[in-house]
Parts: structure tokens; sequence; C-alpha cells
């Protein structure tokens, strides 16, 4: 592959873009002398194409300053700037020589034009860092003050400061050179005494041990990175005390951490979360006390409950604790990052475990139940859920009773439910058990009950006709009127009609036992 590469670039790409990407992919392979030759043969015929500033910038990184390849490449690339200020590349060599150290009055004039018609804030920088007394840039530097005005936050901006931090210990007196620089090296000179306050603040509180606020501006490479006035790093292992595999959901969040290792000459402050969540956890851990009410955000969610953060220490919230009425999965009424207000029902500290619950006694929808909801009242409900014994429905928030499969219909055996998941039903209150925070409810209305008006229509002896809806062997099962059933021993089989004397009525049992007609 390596030798059909060879050939191809000897013979000539398509485009020069191809020919020079293909020469990029094999001169990344090491050193090659006959490469770089064929490279530098290909610059001399190919200045005009955007392509040339990759081969040219790649040759570059390959020869090692000050020796004599090294500076006929720079030579080179001032001598292709001349006239190419419209061309795409153009931004990509300038800037390369600006980070050499280039200085040459018409280069510097070349970069300031181009400046002063784009929009490139890193690379006004770099160019002011490269200013001289003959070329001093002043309107690059009044340009550049006020971008510096409109985009505080902007990260760019400590790009700026660290390209221009050299330009203030040197010889050079640049406000002298204009109104621009002026501006500009004022703004330096009260920046760096907030740094200078900002510094030595935080040396105090390195010595001390003192609790610091810093806000998460981003994820990096591994840990955080946050701004305490200057930017601070926060490794992985010191954000929480267990392993943190999602790092995205702090940025933006307002950490307190402690300052774990301070370099001001390195400008380099690392600092620690847990460091403080391990001094709050053993001060609450021994102050905390079941009843309190303490504020916390939810940090992690699993089946039989939620884990919340209470600054320090972790409790737990059980899936019943959540809300007084059914709560399936702790993830259908809280999220991650969720500030709630837990109460403590229980501290083990031998074991530093907390248990919690969002609920709150005295809003407890239980304690006013039985005057607003006397049994025998009717109504409105939403099916939350189904078994295979009956239908659990929610009557207001944190209330719900159970209707039973046998009060869902008035059928000997039903097998349907008094409705759907998520349907409205009416419900009538049976029984409220308060102690055991048991409801049962029913569909039915005991003043149409079908087997007692067929009981009264009906006493024993009296003859009635059917039809048989099932057989056994001991005897059959008989459809007298909608859901009433009766029970004749023996009997014909399924679907034959059949004359019988009622024997005996149980409505309450939902049991009719019936005799065969004399």
């Amino acid at each position: 592959l390596v030798a059909r590469g060879r050939a191809a670039l000897a013979a000539g790409a398509p485009t020069p873009a191809d020919w020079a990407r293909l020469w990029r992919r094999l001169a990344d392979a090491g050193p090659d002398d006959a490469l770089d030759d064929l490279a530098h043969d290909w610059l001399l015929s190919h200045e005009d194409h955007d392509a040339w500033a990759m081969v040219w910038q790649a040759l570059l990184d390959r020869t090692t300053a000050g020796d004599d390849e090294h500076g006929r490449l720079i030579a080179s690339g001032r001598a292709w700037s001349s006239g190419r200020e419209a061309m795409g590349s153009f931004a990509v060599v300038i800037e390369r020589l600006l980070a050499e150290g280039v200085r040459d009055p018409d280069v510097l004039e070349r970069a300031e034009r181009f400046v002063a018609g784009a929009d490139h804030p890193l690379l006004a920088a770099r160019l002011l860092a490269r200013a001289t007394p003959r070329v001093p840039c002043d309107a690059i530097a009044a340009r550049l003050d006020a971008w510096l005005d409109a985009h505080p936050d902007d990260r760019r901006a400590e790009q700026i400061h660290a390209l221009l931090d050299p330009l203030a210990p040197d010889d050079h007196d640049r406000r002298a050179w204009g109104p621009g620089w002026h501006a500009l090296m004022t703004r330096d000179e009260r920046r760096r005494a907030r740094e200078a306050a900002i510094w030595q603040r935080l040396a105090v509180d390195a010595a001390s041990g003192a609790e610091l606020a810093g806000r998460v501006t981003a994820v990096v490479k591994g840990g955080l990175s946050l701004d305490l006035g200057v930017e601070a790093f926060m490794p992985a292992s010191q954000i929480d005390r267990g392993v943190i595999h999602d790092r995205v959901p702090y940025v933006g969040r307002t950490l307190r951490c402690r300052i774990i290792r301070f370099d001001h000459l390195a400008r380099r402050v690392v600092v620690s979360r847990t460091a403080v969540l391990d001094t709050r956890r053993a001060a609450l851990i021994h102050t905390v006390q079941p009843g309190d009410w303490l504020d916390g955000a939810v940090k992690r969610l699993e089946p039989y409950g939620a884990f919340i953060d209470l600054d320090g220490l972790d409790g737990l919230v059980h899936v019943g604790e959540i809300s007084f009425g059914h709560t399936r999965h702790p993830r259908d009424r809280l999220r991650v990052g969720q500030r709630v207000r837990v109460r403590v029902t229980e501290v083990d500290r031998d074991r530093e475990r907390v248990s919690l619950s969002l609920k709150d006694p005295t809003r407890d929808p239980w304690l006013a139940l039985p005057a607003r909801y006397p049994p025998g009242t009717w109504a409105d409900a939403r099916v939350q859920h189904i078994t295979h014994y009956g239908a659990f429905v929610e009557i207001e928030e944190g209330i719900e009773g159970l209707v039973h499969l046998t009060e869902a219909s008035w059928a000997r055996r039903p097998t349907t439910q008094v409705g759907a998941v998520g349907q409205r039903v009416r419900v009538r209150v049976v029984r409220i058990d308060h102690a055991r925070r048991r409801l049962t409810l029913s569909a039915l209305d005991p003043a149409a009950d079908p087997w007692r008006r067929f009981a009264q229509r009906h006493p024993p002896g009296t003859p009635v006709r059917g039809r048989v809806r099932e057989h056994t062997p001991d005897g059959a099962w008989v459809t007298l009127d909608g859901p009433v059933e009766g029970w004749l021993p023996g009997g014909p089989p399924v679907g034959q009609p059949v004359s019988a004397q009622i024997e005996r009525t149980e409505p309450d049992e939902r049991h009719i036992a019936l005799t065969p007609a004399e």
C-alpha cells in the first residue's frame, strides 16, 4: 500500500488537495527524505492552491527550529504570504509565521490588513504579541479591546490573555503606540491586579483549609474545571465518594470544595469536593435526629428507592416513602439532580445510614379520609394499576383503594376489571381501615343488585326457566336472568333449555339452588 501511495504521488493525484492528503498520510509514518523532496518540488508548482499551506506546515513540523531547512521553509512562507490575503489558507500560514516569531514589517502589515477585515481574535492577539514600534497595529489593539468587552465569558479570552501576558514585563512602552494600545494595556493591568489579589486570597485559603465555592465550567480530561476567579482542577476521584461515570451533569453547578494542591508559580490549583463532603458527613451523622427536615438533591434512582445527597451525607428514601400514593418506580416522581426537602425517619450512626421520607405527616390525606369519604360515598377515580384479583384506583392524590374483582361485576364468577389503566371510573367507598391504610371500594350499586331483586321476585318453590351455561359431573349452572345463575343437580348438556324451581336463594353469596321441575 505504501508503494502504491508513492507511485500515486509520483504520477500526480487528481487534485492538489488529494495529493496533499495522500502525502500527509504517508509522511505521518515517520521521517522520509524522499517524501520530503517530493513535497518541496510540489510546493514550487502549487503555490496558488489552498492545499499548499497543509504541506508547508507539515514540512515545518518535521524540522527543528534553528536548522537550515527550518529557516528555508520560514522564508518560503514569508514569500508565499505576499499578495495571497484572499486565499482561504492565508490565516493558517500567517498564524504559523507569527507563532514562529516572525517580525518582518511586510509580514506584520499583511497580517494587520487581514485581521482588520476578519473576525480572528486569537490571530489578532498573536499579531499584537509580535507588533513593533514600526508596525504597532494600534487599530488591531483597539479592536481586540472592544472584543474583550463584548465577550467577557468567551473561553478564547483566556487564550488571548495568555498570548498577551509576556508583553507586560518587556522593555516596550506600548501605551505610547496609540490609544488602542493604551486601552488594551490598561485593561491588562487591571486584570493582572485582580488576578494577583485572587492568587493571594487562594494562598491564604489553601493554608487555612477554608471551604470555597466554585462554578464548574467544563468537563476536562480526568475531572472538572472550576472557576475560582482563576481556573482550578478537580480530579474525578475528588468529585464524590463514589465513582462518577458521567460528569456532564456537574457543568454549570456550584460546588463546595477545598484546595488540596496549590502552586502559584505553575498557576495550578487542585481542589477536592470529597474533603468537604467527608467533613460534613461526620458532622451530620452525629447531629441529625429523626424528625429533622433537611434539604438535598436526588443523586441516584433505584427500583427500591431514591438516594438523596444531603450535602455530604447520603440518605435513602424508600419507594414507599416517596408519596402517600402508590409509586411503581422512583423515576415516575423524581429526577436526578432535583432539589427536595426530606424528613429523617431513622438514623443508624454505627453503619452511617439515614432513612428519609418525602411525606409530611401533617399533610397525610388519610387523616381526613373518614370525614371526606364515609362508607357509602361515591367518588370519581382513576385506575392506577391492575392485578389478577382486582384494580387499584386513586380517588385523590395519595389515596388509593382496591376494587376487588367481585366488586367490578355482578357475575357469580367475574372476569372483567372495573376499567383499564388510566380510565376514569365511578366507585363507592365500602370500608376504611385507617390503621392498615386500606380502602375497600366497589363499582356496584347495592340498590341495583340483580341477585337481591331476583330473590325478592322468586321465593322458594317458584318455577323458572333457563339455559345451561356450564355442565360439570355433579350438575349444571343455569343462566336465569342476566348475570344471575342457579345450580341444578344433574341437568341436560350445555346450551339446552331447562325448567326448574327455586329451592333456596342466597343473594349475599350470589348463589341460587334449583331443583328439577315437578
